[in-house]
């Protein structure tokens, strides 16, 4: 039988899980990344499998067609002449959303997971044209989609991180995911800081705090939003008048906003404000010597 690598994204990881159990039911030989966070080793190793394939699976989902990585990986499969058979995975996906290069070859439908759709997609391997050897020399390799969250990895194996990295790491964690990036690598990663030895125990409250967040997204829940009576008040007050005021519109001051914030959000915040200010109060003093010496 075949040599498969699947192509995919993370985001799609459950549903990929399925096509793999197929596929391997049918006694193919199946490749596909398990680890959700990436590192130029990783890249590497992902290029050494597309080049021993035989056929590159595009498992399509509306996120693998915004996915660099996904992209990079079919294009460096379609430079090695590795067979590319796109299989949908998702009703979402439609023949006008792929990009033309995939628009050109046929794909398997694979969206109900039915019988007839596992047929269709053994048909469809059993008559693939062989598969013609590397080129040579090989094409140069597509560099790696290093990702903010990657080089946040690198942070959290770090042997040793003190209180305050661990501070701005969930900081920033929680910013990329208000920023919209992959919901399953933060929790990844969020599980990985807390199996740290050396985790600061405020760090581990706000990781417990954090992940049912993240995780209630994913099963479709609206993410939650802050408390409008802390938002309105700031640090002093009832709260009765702020709430009105926030209804009527009126803008939220400096105070109003950060009172909003999780204490990690706040020391987070003022990490990074601190060589910010250091900065500006050094340029002015300098500004202040010249003009005392005029």
């Amino acid at each position: 039988m075949a040599k498969i690598f699947i192509s995919y994204d993370r985001a799609s990881k459950d549903i990929v899980e399925q096509l793999v159990e197929d596929l391997a039911d049918d006694e193919h030989e199946i490749w596909f990344d398990q680890h959700l966070t990436g590192g130029q080793k990783w890249w590497d190793n992902i290029l050494s499998e597309i080049r021993q394939c035989e056929i590159l699976v595009a498992a399509l989902t509306p996120a693998f067609l915004q996915s660099r990585a996904c992209q990079r990986e079919l294009n460096y499969a379609k430079d090695l002449r590795r067979i590319r058979l796109p299989v949908r995975l998702s009703e979402k996906v439609s023949p006008n959303s792929l990009p033309p290069d995939l628009s050109q070859l046929q794909w398997v439908d694979y969206s109900l997971r039915t019988v007839e759709a596992f047929r269709s997609l053994q048909r469809t391997l059993r008559h693939l044209p062989k598969t013609p050897p590397l080129p040579d020399p090989l094409p140069d390799a597509p560099p790696a989609p290093i990702s903010h969250l990657s080089q946040l990895r690198e942070k959290i194996d770090r042997e040793s991180l003190a209180p305050q990295d661990q501070i701005q790491l969930v900081f920033e964690l929680r910013q990329q995911f208000r920023n919209g990036e992959s919901a399953n690598e933060i929790i990844d990663l969020l599980h990985r800081l807390k199996g740290r030895d050396d985790l600061y125990a405020k760090v581990d409250h706000e990781i417990d705090d954090l992940l049912p967040q993240i995780d209630g997204v994913l099963r479709g829940a609206k993410p939650r939003e802050p408390d409008k009576r802390k938002i309105s008040t700031g640090l002093t007050g009832t709260g009765t008048g702020g709430e009105e005021s926030s209804r009527k519109g009126k803008p939220k001051t400096f105070v109003d906003r950060f009172s909003a914030l999780s204490r990690v959000e706040r020391v987070g915040f003022v990490i990074t404000a601190v060589p910010v200010l250091g900065l500006l109060l050094l340029i002015l003093g300098v500004l202040f010597t010249i003009l005392s010496r005029q």
